[in-house]
């Protein structure tokens, strides 16, 4: 994704703000001039901000930045139309009020400063959001580009769950670039051991339950801890499955326990969404901070009749 975008969304948000309210008082000041000159000097606004939105579109490479300006061109328009002579059959009671620049004026100058102010309070959220929720690509199946197929395995109850394969594993090179833009972001380079190159192949949920050959959305991860027979514990053992949760409660990552000191340090074996496969310390993991040690009697946490894999799909890095 271009980073234009990011540079240009607050300029935008102060073209909106600032030149609806610009727009607002121009309407009703002008509301006392001929209708030849109003429908002049809104076409030409108009016209000029429809310009610069394509303009800014080009620029952006197609990204939705221009959005603010393709409104306030619209609404620079709006009056020229509807005080046109052919109105496209509006009833007269509503040309008679929508040709009224003071109402214009009156409502954008009552609903502009709300929406940019709204506006500009969701931007700052995603701003101010932690940077592991900005930076880390989400682990789920749509993390893996398109995927291209999807097959069915069950749970030991025999439920079936849905799983999704994607036709490219290959290591690509802009997912080695996030890979290490985030380790470094982190300053995890000395708290990680990889143990497999960045593929496409699974995501988190699907290195443990499929064996990192297809991908599991997080959505289905309860269904297989109930059906498997998994309970809570409290001191890991090797082996054990761990499950992290992000703020709202909702599983987030799913890893395995592949080491525990006798002095009661713990390390992880999981794959990172699209990245690589790491041993890391649990509280190392950046994109959720709350985990939970789970143990089931049965051998491993495999899901039944699992689709067979060949070739690339093969998962090198997958210990079971």
């Amino acid at each position: 994704m271009s980073s234009l975008p990011d540079v240009v969304n607050a300029p935008m948000l102060l073209v909106l703000g600032v030149s609806a309210v610009l727009l607002g008082l121009m309407l009703l000041v002008m509301g006392r001039w001929p209708q030849g000159r109003c429908k002049k000097v809104l076409g030409w606004c108009g016209g000029f901000l429809a310009g610069l939105a394509i303009i800014t579109l080009l620029l952006a490479h197609f990204e939705p930045v221009p959005m603010p300006l393709v409104g306030l061109a619209g609404m620079f328009a709006a009056p020229v139309f509807l005080t046109s002579a052919r109105p496209w059959g509006l009833t007269a009671a509503g040309l008679a009020l929508a040709r009224d620049a003071r109402l214009h004026g009156a409502l954008l100058l009552l609903v502009a400063p709300m929406v940019a102010v709204g506006w500009s309070w969701q931007v700052d959220q995603e701003a101010t959001r932690a940077p592991d929720r900005m930076q880390f690509p989400k682990d789920e199946p749509i993390a893996n580009p398109k995927p291209s197929r999807q097959f069915i395995a069950h749970t030991d109850h025999g439920r079936p769950l849905p799983l999704f394969g994607v036709a490219d594993h290959a290591t690509r090179p802009v997912d080695e670039a996030a890979e290490t833009r985030l380790i470094q972001d982190h300053s995890l380079a000395l708290h990680l051991i990889q143990v497999g190159k960045p593929d496409r192949a699974s995501n988190c949920h699907g290195w443990v339950y499929t064996g990192g050959q297809y991908c599991i959305d997080s959505a289905d991860v309860a269904t297989i801890l109930q059906d498997n027979g998994y309970e809570a514990v409290s001191t890991p053992r090797v082996g054990d499955l761990v499950i992290y949760r992000d703020s709202r409660g909702q599983i987030d990552h799913s890893a395995v326990v592949r080491v525990v000191t006798e002095d009661g340090q713990v390390l992880l074996q999981s794959k990172w969404a699209r990245l690589g496969c790491f041993l890391h310390a649990p509280r190392d993991y950046p994109l959720a901070k709350e985990w939970t040690y789970y143990r089931s009697p049965r051998a491993g946490h495999l899901l039944h009749d699992l689709p067979e894999a060949t070739g690339s799909e093969a998962s090198p890095t997958h210990l079971q």
